[in-house]
């Protein structure tokens, strides 16, 4: 039922999955369509233990997140395509949507780092 509401949430819309891995700054990234829908979820992005970025939800999930292309990341926190920085460990409005790895890989070119491949969900975020 989930993955139904998911897709539901992604016609006519963008959805950006933030996810980052170890300290060199490789990141989880996929394709933004031309146009997207900014659905204002509130996140804290943070590193796990092994140098992944995750993302924890406003329900208390802590999730894998993923950028769009073209996204980098250093030690305080990551910055957007369009020049919009996130900083780590501060609660942040941002676009996205919590969706499965086979959807974002198929339908939006999801790249995810093998050191930081998790199971499901991801939060893709713009």
């Amino acid at each position: 039922m989930r993955n139904n509401s998911v897709r539901a949430g992604l016609v006519g819309t963008l959805a950006v999955v933030m996810s980052a891995c170890s300290s060199s700054g490789s990141l989880h990234t996929f394709q933004i369509p031309d146009s997207h829908t900014d659905l204002g979820h509130q996140v804290s992005l943070s590193r796990s233990d092994d140098g992944c970025i995750e993302a924890a939800l406003s329900d208390g999930a802590v999730v894998p997140a993923a950028f769009p292309e073209g996204t980098t990341a250093d030690g305080s926190g990551v910055t957007l395509p369009d020049g919009r920085e996130i900083p780590f460990d501060a609660e942040t409005t941002v676009g996205g949507v919590l969706t499965d790895i086979d959807h974002a890989t198929s339908e939006m070119a999801l790249s995810v780092q093998a050191e930081c491949e998790a199971g499901d969900p991801y939060f893709l975020l713009w």
